[in-house]
């Protein structure tokens, strides 16, 4: 059974990320040249999009959830940005991998701050699932790990 994801996304915009309700944010389902990824934001100065792969069926609401809002973290950050330091965080982004490992870090860290870090948690156990030892090795760093999480939910007072 296919999931309803724009409703689910709607949904934390109105909960989580007011400031993101004027956006147009289109969802599709779809398998991207085999890359390895539950779900990806690409924004645009007009409109955004989070492509979910296939796979994401299988998880739970909660860790669907975890993942829209880490989506939806990514876009708000970008979002927040002048003009000028969204072409410098886009430099930053292509050029560097520090650069991606630090809009991952952020990105978790504002899921967490907005009160999903069980949920997040949940996310890394269930996603582990759809990845060889192998492909997890590889795996792009900067995520937050459990323990990081764990930290900053306290840091938080998110429980």
């Amino acid at each position: 059974m296919k999931r309803d994801y724009k409703k689910i996304i709607n949904e934390l915009i109105k909960k989580s990320f007011p400031n993101l309700r004027r956006e147009v944010i289109f969802v599709i389902e779809k398998n991207i040249f085999n890359l390895k990824y539950s779900a990806i934001a690409v924004y645009s100065f007009f409109f955004s999009w989070i492509i979910v792969h296939p796979k994401v069926q299988k998880y739970s609401k909660s860790s669907l959830d975890a993942l829209f809002v880490h989506e939806l973290a990514h876009l708000n950050l970008i979002i927040n940005r002048t003009f000028i330091d969204k072409i410098k965080f886009l430099f930053k982004w292509l050029f560097t991998k520090k650069g991606k490992e630090d809009f991952e870090r952020d990105a978790d860290i504002l899921t967490v701050k907005k009160g999903y870090g069980k949920e997040r948690l949940k996310l890394i156990e269930e996603s582990k699932k759809t990845y060889t030892k192998q492909q997890l090795k590889k795996m792009r760093k900067g995520y937050l790990t459990p323990k990081q999480i764990k930290y900053y939910m306290k840091k938080f007072g998110k429980k």
